[in-house]
């Protein structure tokens, strides 16, 4: 265990620029999934965010409805798990804002993962792209998407 109490590893970028992957202290990561009127869907993908390999510290869920079935769902999944109701439906780029900063202010990931609520991980899909940052050919290529559908 380090001092910041995290106990996995996950593979961290050579900055020697030998092209080898080390292993550091596992690095942070952020969940925010935004949600409009889907608690079935919302529930299928945070079940997927949570049971991943490397599953995310704190997961914010903004929901665009404040809609009370969404909030049964997300207080289901756990302590790690945030649920932060808009009154109205302010879009998907201001959701996706407020949910990085509650998770700035709360934990300062040094990942953000950030997924709409019919976005179902694969079960390593957060390593997969941990893994694709720390073999980056490029230092400074630091985005990543995973791909969505067939």
């Amino acid at each position: 265990m380090d001092t910041t109490g995290r106990t996995a590893s996950i593979p961290a970028r050579d900055q020697s620029g030998c092209g080898v992957v080390t292993y550091a202290p596992e690095m942070a990561v952020g969940t925010v999934i935004v949600t409009y009127q889907r608690p079935e869907t919302l529930f299928a993908t945070l079940t997927a965010v949570l049971g991943q390999s490397h599953p995310p510290d704190v997961v914010v869920v903004v929901d665009n409805d404040a809609d009370h079935r969404v909030e049964r769902a997300v207080a289901l999944m756990g302590s790690n798990v945030v649920y932060e109701p808009s009154p109205s439906n302010v879009g998907y780029g201001a959701a996706l804002a407020l949910g990085m900063r509650i998770l700035r202010s709360s934990l300062d990931p040094d990942w953000y993962w950030l997924l709409d609520d019919d976005t179902i991980p694969e079960p390593d899909s957060a390593a997969e792209l941990v893994r694709a940052w720390s073999s980056a050919s490029h230092p400074a290529q630091q985005y990543f998407a995973s791909r969505v559908g067939a």
